[in-house]
């Protein structure tokens, strides 16, 4: 019974932890900080919550140096292209890993450059 209750913990803290890349929405950069703050916090209590902080980590990171690259190219005109689907995964990505989390299943973004492992 404690084990499934730790698990449970496990998961609602994961799940947590990927929606709280959605506060940059209300605070610039919040999500980012929220996100590696809960991580960094709870990650050596957890080997799944490790795993899947690094993940939304790995996930805001690419976010972030994609949407500095998109953002230095909409000088040209080119960064607009990039910077639309860039803000829409920006916000469904943690959405759909949360509702995965919430039901058992282990999640991994897809297309991103893993730089914590």
């Amino acid at each position: 019974m404690e084990e499934t209750n730790k698990k449970t913990e496990d998961q609602n803290l994961a799940v947590i932890i990927h929606l709280s890349l959605l506060m940059g929405i209300i605070i610039p950069f919040g999500g980012y900080a929220a996100t590696l703050v809960l991580w960094l916090l709870k990650k050596d209590t957890s080997t799944y919550i490790d795993q899947q902080g690094k993940e939304a980590i790995n996930f805001m990171l690419n976010v972030l140096v994609i949407g500095t690259a998109a953002t230095i190219l909409c000088i040209m005109l080119i960064g607009f292209l990039l910077m639309i689907p860039l803000v829409i995964m920006a916000f469904v990505m943690p959405v759909i890993a949360a509702v995965k989390i919430s039901k058992g299943q282990d999640y991994k973004y897809p297309w991103v450059y893993r730089l914590i492992k």
